[in-house]
């Protein structure tokens, strides 16, 4: 009876933790998905179009050169379908990407949520993030920078994320931006 007892409870836990959905997990990132992108569901500026210097892997939607460019690479990715009539408390924005130096200077990611507010115009950087581990598919939270995003007021004011790509020199080494999202932990 003890032993009937112990499985229903870890089935009920397991189906507790499998079920639920505002729980994700990437690495070590716990809390609800409130808005996503893959980086070639993003925009891409004037420059990076007219000179052809980028190109969107459309089967695993990331964005990175084409070539040997090291002109900045430039992508705006409107934050959209937020269900959110009260503000988010505690949102952390999340980058993935590859860095082929990590935390050196050669090659970079960065993503900045950026807003506009409706009331008065006013454009300002809400958190910013940077790539700083080595290799493929990482991903860099905001906290880890000590750069919490705070609170997202979708009634006030409008959202997008800026995701930039740089390189130093002409180089075979991968440096791409694969995506984004913005994670919410008062769930």
């Amino acid at each position: 009876m003890k032993i009937l007892r112990g499985i229903v409870l870890l089935f009920c836990l397991l189906s507790l933790v499998l079920l639920n959905p505002s729980i994700a997990h990437a690495d070590h990132i716990v809390g609800s998905v409130e808005w996503q992108t893959v980086g070639g569901g993003c925009i891409p500026d004037d420059e990076a179009v007219q000179g052809n210097w980028y190109q969107a892997v459309t089967a695993a939607g990331r964005v990175k050169y084409r070539g040997n460019h090291t002109n900045t690479l430039r992508f705006t990715c409107p934050v959209t379908n937020v269900n959110a009539s009260t503000p988010l408390d505690f949102t952390e924005l999340v980058i993935y990407y590859q860095d082929p130096d990590g935390p050196g200077d050669d090659f970079q990611v960065i993503g900045r949520l950026m807003s506009f507010s409706k009331s008065d115009g006013t454009l300002s950087e809400t958190c910013r993030v940077e790539s700083d581990q080595f290799g493929s598919w990482s991903s860099t939270v905001s906290s880890t920078t000590s750069q919490n995003c705070g609170t997202l007021d979708f009634v006030k004011n409008l959202y997008w994320v800026e995701a930039t790509i740089s390189r130093r020199e002409a180089s075979s080494l991968t440096v791409e931006f694969n995506g984004a999202e913005l994670m919410n932990f008062t769930t």
